[in-house]
């Protein structure tokens, strides 16, 4: 029989755990302000199965470590996360954080388990490259599987074929039962669709698998039992109302990833947010969703339960302007509990917009109503900004500054200012000629167009502009952002949700407390 044995959360908190089949891993670096949802959803997955998984996440462990363990003056570079992506840059970086990342590999080593599982994404690709070499490289023979955003296409698959034992791409939610039964029999065979493994050469072999198609029979998340606020920052905990994406932008890469837009039924995401509720007094929830309102009816559908049933949850999400919304809407969301959502505007430049695809569903014009309708109904508005698309001026990005001088009213908070970076099987990568992109330079940070006008120097230079001149103009923005432009004040404001999260969660303690006191110590 497995024996208990005692463990440690990536915070540092101990708990007695038993030996899991599976030990996920979450590595750094991705902000870790909330819990994976990912790992999440495959524990879950796995413990339907009947296998027994543990959660090890390491990212927040990697962030609560900054500050002691990285000399100030590569701060700035370590917290910046286009920094992470590309190899070029890692091994740059990697210097500056060795230590922790040996650290997180011997924590990965402590845990004993049948096998690894790696979350990874776009900012942990090269860690997890880093580490499973390392754990290599000190005799751990345990086979290593890996699934996440970065499985979903070939390209990032091949960069770890040769380290891992298989990959899980896509959703894996319908995967992993599959890949359990033929994994345990000793891998007979081709191996299910959706799992990968590597061929003599190293190139990865399998059949793709399309996502789910209903997701309604999906088990609930499983954030592994942790104490709230445990190793989080933040009190906000991710949930999901649908997978996939309504928008088709030229720059995203969730279709590809994702497929067509599927959705939840509001009932059952309704259930698990009393289930978390009930578990976690006082928190916040954050929609992972591309979209909160890709589904209007959906989405009407869920905060009238909320209404209706007296569910009060503070709530945050991605939305996009829709002509079919209206004020009515809004009022609806804020009475359910959505205090803040955030926009993908982008840019203010009606030029750049038809050159993003972001025309569908909304003019500038039709935009800047959705902000005030939002607005007067009490939701905070943030906007999300993307300097350097081909086809960009100066002129262009002025008129993105005009767009948010005009709707300063109505715009609560500058939630990001990211330089353009080309993702593979966007509409970009796929036709870099027909946006002017030199296709040599695609897979890089140092992309550049073919007459000049956008290289990193210059989207660098306009990322910084527009955040002097909306500082200048005194809008709000982000602590994220602010530090990238000012490094120190981000970990101020971490400790700061730190104190807050135990505040909250000394308040819900004492409300249970006060409870099981009233009703004689019955639940």
């Amino acid at each position: 029989m497995p024996s208990s044995r005692s463990g440690s959360s990536a915070g540092g908190m101990l708990f007695m755990v038993s030996q899991p089949d599976v030990l996920l891993v979450m590595l750094p670096y991705s902000g870790a302000l909330i819990p994976s949802l990912g790992l999440a959803s495959v524990k879950a997955a796995l413990e339907q199965a009947g296998t027994t998984a543990r959660i090890l996440d390491l990212d927040y462990f990697f962030i609560g470590q900054l500050k002691k363990q990285v000399a100030p003056e590569h701060l700035a570079q370590v917290q910046t996360f286009e920094n992470w992506i590309f190899e070029e840059d890692f091994v740059r970086l990697l210097p500056a954080v060795e230590g922790l990342i040996q650290a997180c590999t011997e924590r990965v080593a402590r845990v004993p388990s049948r096998w690894i599982g790696f979350s990874v994404n776009d900012y942990n690709n090269y860690t997890t490259s880093e580490v499973i070499r390392r754990l290599r490289a000190g005799g751990d023979r345990r086979p290593v599987i890996l699934g996440g955003t970065n499985c979903y296409l070939r390209e990032h698959m091949n960069r770890l074929s040769r380290q891992v034992d298989a990959v899980l791409t896509g959703e894996a939610d319908e995967t992993l039962a599959d890949f359990e039964g033929w994994f345990k029999a000793g891998r007979p065979g081709e191996p299910p669709p959706g799992v990968f493994v590597p061929g003599v050469n190293g190139e990865l072999l399998g059949v793709h698998r399309e996502p789910p198609a209903r997701l309604e029979s999906l088990p609930m998340p499983d954030y592994d039992g942790q104490p709230w606020p445990g190793h989080w920052t933040l009190p906000e905990f991710p949930i999901l109302m649908s997978r996939g994406c309504i928008g088709r932008c030229a720059f995203c890469d969730v279709f590809r990833r994702n497929g067509k837009f599927r959705r939840r039924p509001p009932e059952r995401v309704f259930e698990e947010m009393v289930v978390l509720r009930e578990r976690y007094p006082g928190l916040r929830l954050h929609f992972n969703d591309s979209l909160v309102n890709g589904d209007l009816i959906s989405l009407r559908r869920l905060c009238q339960l909320m209404v209706s049933e007296g569910l009060r949850i503070r709530m945050i999400g991605q939305a996009r302007a829709r002509r079919d919304m209206t004020p009515e809407d809004y009022q609806l969301m804020h009475r359910a509990g959505f205090h803040t959502l955030l926009y993908g505007v982008e840019t203010g430049s009606p030029k750049v917009r038809r050159l993003m695809n972001k025309t569908q569903f909304a003019t500038l014009e039709e935009e800047a109503a959705g902000y005030q309708y939002a607005h007067d109904a009490g939701i905070r508005v943030g906007v999300n900004l993307i300097v350097g698309f081909p086809g960009e001026t100066r002129r262009e990005l002025e008129e993105t500054l005009r767009f948010l001088l005009r709707n300063k009213r109505h715009i609560d908070l500058i939630a990001s200012i990211s330089c353009l970076s080309i993702l593979p099987h966007t509409m970009l990568w796929d036709s870099p000629e027909r946006y002017g992109i030199d296709p040599a330079t695609k897979a890089t940070l140092d992309w550049r167009t073919l007459d000049g006008q956008s290289t990193r120097q210059e989207r660098t230079w306009r990322r910084k502009w527009l955040f002097e001149e909306l500082r200048a103009a005194d809008f709000q923005v982000s602590h994220l952002l602010y530090d990238l432009e000012q490094p120190g004040r981000f970990e101020a404001f971490l400790r700061k949700g730190v104190r807050r999260a135990r505040q909250v969660a000394a308040r819900g303690k004492r409300f249970m407390q006060g409870a099981l006191s009233n009703s004689g110590g019955r639940p």
